[in-house]
């Protein structure tokens, strides 16, 4: 079905167990239906939600859900939506976004590993290694990975999220002494990094 056109609707600390079996994570690609004056619309594919966010087809008020029967929620109440977004502005002001690996581990609820699994199903390609660590590829920066995956955790959540290609690091809720440690660690080996290569390059 044709999505009907030109329609427009109007993290706290630092940046620098899944259910078996184990294994991709991406059996069923993600559909979405749009609603729109009480007609439904849909389903779509990620990458046609993503070109309608593009063409202001689909906007922050756009009416979304995973089955044609709903629930619908506000297109800016879901993560994807933001992810969407973000992939749209690097193509408008920076060219196409690169493509990364990130490392994810985390030690989940299990009461919110429905919704973690979601979310990591819509951002890329995504497979399972062990019961709290996932191995996902994705064109979406590391803020937005964290931002989307830690929008439902709470306080006895804990995730950290390594970019295996630009070597960046995002993390929820470590802890206080955690939390500078890595940051110490990073700016630490940076500058040891720096001083043997400037060593190695006036020898």
């Amino acid at each position: 079905m044709t999505y009907p056109p030109n329609i427009v609707h109007s993290p706290s600390d630092g940046f620098q167990s899944f259910p078996e079996p184990f294994g991709s994570v991406t059996a069923k690609p993600a559909k979405y239906f749009v609603k729109v004056e009480n007609t439904v619309y849909g389903p779509f594919s990620r990458e046609m939600m993503e070109q309608y966010v593009e063409e202001n087809r689909v906007g922050p008020q756009t009416l979304i859900a995973d089955k044609w029967d709903g629930p619908y929620e506000l297109a800016s109440e879901r993560p994807e939506f933001e992810m969407w977004s973000q992939s749209v502005k690097a193509k408008r002001f920076g060219g196409q976004p690169l493509p990364t690996v990130y490392l994810i581990m985390g030690d989940i609820r299990a009461e919110a590993l429905p919704e973690f699994n979601i979310v990591l199903t819509q951002m890329g390609r995504c497979q399972q290694i062990t019961q709290s660590a996932w191995v996902l590829s994705t064109t979406t920066d590391i803020r937005f990975v964290r931002e989307c995956l830690s929008r439902n955790l709470k306080e006895a959540d804990r995730l950290f999220i390594h970019d295996s290609f630009s070597n960046s690091a995002g993390w929820f809720n470590l802890g206080e002494g955690v939390d500078e440690t890595l940051k110490s660690m990073w700016k630490e080996t940076s500058q040891s990094r720096k001083n043997i290569k400037s060593a190695a390059d006036g020898a």
